[in-house]
């Protein structure tokens, strides 16, 4: 709630502004290793990578967006 709020009142001064909560997906670290074998999850390098992407793609909205690492849209 508070980013979306923070995303309609910013966009009121700055319409070009994006708010965005990303999901970087599963990544080699200590969290996941309980969870998931490393060779199933991502390296860090590759996370960041994919979340710059997104990133850089997406578009104003007046709203906040919560996309995961490949660009899809999660449902709120």
């Amino acid at each position: 709630m508070f980013l979306q709020t923070a995303a309609i009142e910013a966009s009121r001064k700055k319409p070009l502004c994006v708010f965005a909560a990303l999901q970087p997906g599963t990544v080699q670290s200590k969290l996941s290793s309980s969870f998931v074998a490393a060779e199933s999850a991502m390296l860090p390098e590759e996370s960041v990578s994919k979340i710059m992407a997104v990133m850089s793609e997406l578009k104003p909205s007046g709203r906040a967006q919560f996309v995961d690492h490949a660009g899809q849209v999660i449902p709120w």
